[in-house]
């Protein structure tokens, strides 16, 4: 069957099975405000996520609970019915067969996407090991020894721009993988070409939570089964995952894992099925991979608008362990009460997990009083909790950890239904003491050798000299500025370089990106069409400190001509000095040599 035939029969089925669901589907309008406004993305105009305008309405609610009819949704920010889903009537709230099926291909069975007696035997096994003293300090060593030998050198190393995030993803990958396959991808090793491993472990997440974004499962499984699009991508990468995976447990079987402390070789123990043990692993390097990044890079971010913050930990610290020493013992980190408040004050801001999900088995009742059918998926917000004043009082939205502290100073964690960060009841994150180590040996060991400072203002009032032209996404690039552009942190200083959104817009499309991506990353609510722009000047058109150009070594006469345009917003008659680095072998003329600034009022 040749590709056309194969598209159309996919577009065929895909029109027949929407056709059916008109018919049969009880609701596919309902004119309530949620969810008019849900269907018309009237609430796009407000805010600038989904999360942020659920928030909004879980705040107006009387009983923190909303319905949206057509998505047959239940959201909810009441800590007694996420009581009651996780402990009461957990039985009735099962993860559920859409999320099984959706991640089935990359997770297979492992703990994350099945219930019942395949979840109860992992769950007791993962317990019963992760809760090993020899095994918290078995995590410490690896957390250390990849702090100490990757990632301080790495972030040492002079005239570099990190993205932290990313470096965060790459520490956290190498952690998980020493932990759980005795493995090491080298991740943070800059120099070496991305693991395979890693790469193929991306691509499967994106690629399977992506399936949710389809308007029908239907079209997927079309996909899968015709080995088309995503899907014949998917299928590369979990074959490319299975293959390292296998590999890894057969040389574990003939090396021997008896004496091995790593958790696939304890596993291996028990369980002889290494399909089953191959899901198993994956989903601890999923739950341990994405999550501490994100936790991590949330938490810097705070840290670095947080300067009081800092000092406390730092204090803490130097009384603990001593000044200068170096952090040794997995008890000693038990007694950095406010390094433990701060890392739950931040995810109670921002968790890695925004809101979970679960499916009502039989028709059921909230103790808020609301009516679920069967089938009804029901989910819980934390982001959205962590934003209530009912439920955290009315300094709800400033990072405050002193709130996490008895009145001498000992670390008071809340009720988990309060804080579902970690989940609750029943299906309480296992690794949940492995992650919040990894997080507070790394935030200790970074704050203690490094000044954070934060690269872009956190909000347009804090620009002093000039407001700014896009405040869509406040913290991003081009509407706040990083290095030059930001005001605070100009050379000399004083020295910024404007950007605004017309001029961004005019260097995509001279790069070559066609509308739909030009949209996406402005992040606007309108098509952009680069006919509409005027082309910017120069060989790149974008009014930035940094410049590029290709050079194939086969031409030496190659020249560009580069045009910037810098604003002086410092007061006062003041002469700067600037020096363009660039490779030897190219000549750079800057003209003028002298710049004269006008008085703007």
């Amino acid at each position: 069957m040749d590709l056309q035939a194969s598209l159309f029969i996919l577009i065929l089925i895909s029109l027949l099975y929407l056709l059916f669901s008109l018919l049969i589907k009880p609701k596919l309008w309902c004119n309530c405000e949620i969810c008019s406004a849900y269907l018309t993305l009237s609430w796009s105009k407000q805010f600038n996520n989904l999360c942020d305008w659920y928030t909004h309405l879980l705040k107006n609610s009387p009983s923190k609970t909303i319905h949206i009819h057509v998505l047959r949704n239940t959201i909810t920010a009441n800590p007694e019915n996420i009581e009651y889903m996780l402990k009461t009537k957990f039985h009735n709230f099962p993860k559920g067969k859409p999320f099984s099926i959706i991640l089935g291909d990359f997770l297979g069975r492992g703990i994350f996407n099945v219930d019942g007696d395949s979840w109860k035997f992992q769950k007791n096994m993962a317990s019963m090991e992760l809760g090993k003293t020899s095994i918290c300090c078995y995590v410490f060593d690896i957390i250390n020894c990849e702090i100490k030998t990757r990632l301080v050198p790495l972030l040492s190393k002079q005239d570099q721009v990190l993205d932290l995030q990313d470096v965060f993803k790459r520490f956290s990958f190498d952690v998980i993988c020493w932990f759980s396959f005795g493995i090491d991808p080298s991740c943070l090793e800059l120099s070496l070409p991305m693991s395979k491993l890693a790469m193929a472990f991306d691509l499967a997440s994106k690629l399977s939570a992506e399936r949710a974004m389809n308007v029908s499962p239907l079209v997927w499984k079309i996909k899968r089964a015709l080995n088309l699009g995503s899907e014949k991508e998917l299928k590369r990468a979990i074959e490319r995952i299975n293959l390292l995976a296998k590999e890894v447990i057969r040389q574990r079987r003939k090396t021997g894992f008896l004496n091995s402390n790593d958790l696939l070789s304890r596993f291996m123990s028990i369980i002889n099925d290494e399909t089953y043990l191959r899901d198993i692993i994956i989903s601890f390097l999923l739950a341990g991979r994405d999550t501490v990044a994100s936790g991590l890079t949330s938490l810097f971010w705070l840290l670095s608008k947080h300067s009081n913050v800092v000092s406390a930990i730092k204090q803490e610290a130097d009384r603990i362990i001593g000044e200068n020493k170096e952090l040794t013992s997995f008890d000693q980190m038990k007694e950095l009460h406010y390094l433990q408040a701060t890392v739950y004050e931040s995810m109670r801001l921002y968790p890695p997990i925004q809101f979970d999900s679960k499916f009502c088995q039989n028709d059921d009742v909230l103790p808020d009083g609301s009516v679920l059918k069967k089938g009804t998926r029901v989910t819980y917000h934390p982001y959205a909790m962590g934003r209530i004043e009912e439920i955290w009082g009315e300094d709800c939205l400033e990072f405050k950890p002193e709130r996490w502290l008895k009145h001498d100073g000992v670390f008071s964690p809340e009720n988990p239904f309060k804080y579902p960060i970690f989940q609750a009841g029943f299906r309480v994150c296992l690794g949940k003491e492995m992650a919040l180590l990894e997080m507070k040996t790394v935030t200790l060991s970074l704050i203690r050798r490094f000044r954070i400072e934060l690269l872009t203002p956190p909000s347009p009032d804090q620009h002093p000299r000039k407001p700014h032209e896009n405040q869509r996404q406040l913290y991003g690039e081009l509407s706040s500025g990083s290095g030059q552009i930001n005001p605070t942190k100009a050379v000399n200083p004083g020295l910024i370089y404007d950007i605004n959104e017309d001029l961004y817009i005019s260097f995509l499309c001279k790069q070559g990106y066609d509308t739909r991506t030009i949209t996406l990353l402005i992040g606007g609510k309108k098509e952009y069409h680069c006919f509409s722009f005027k082309p910017g000047r120069g060989i790149d058109g974008l009014n930035y400190p940094s410049m590029h150009i290709y050079l194939d070594g086969t031409n030496p006469n190659i020249s560009a001509v580069f045009h910037r345009t810098v604003t002086n917003v410092e007061e006062g008659d003041l002469e700067y000095n600037v020096k363009v680095a660039s490779p030897k072998e190219l000549s750079v003329v800057v003209i003028p040599k002298t710049l004269k600034f006008m008085v703007c009022r």
